[in-house]
């Protein structure tokens, strides 16, 4: 699988205390191998998965056929859903 990040994931990553990014992207990186360990979102992101990684949370889509897994978001817990 590879891991594509949005523009918008982009922004949010440079917005993030530069102590949690390390962090934040070996999270992202150990998605290859297990791209479902994320929870299953519900509502308007169903479809989508969170992973968390205190205090931030990621939120991706898995793209089997291309095998592309998709960062759409990483923002902190109390903003990332709204």
């Amino acid at each position: 699988m590879q891991i594509v990040y949005l523009p918008k994931t982009k922004k949010h990553l440079k917005k993030i205390d530069k102590k949690y990014l390390p962090r934040i992207f070996e999270a992202i990186e150990l998605l290859v191998k297990t791209p479902d360990s994320g929870k299953s979102l519900v509502g308007r992101l169903h479809g989508k998965r969170s992973l968390k990684v205190w205090p931030y949370r990621v939120v991706y889509s898995i793209q089997p056929k291309q095998s592309l897994i998709v960062i759409e978001a990483v923002q902190h817990r109390k903003d990332i859903y709204r």
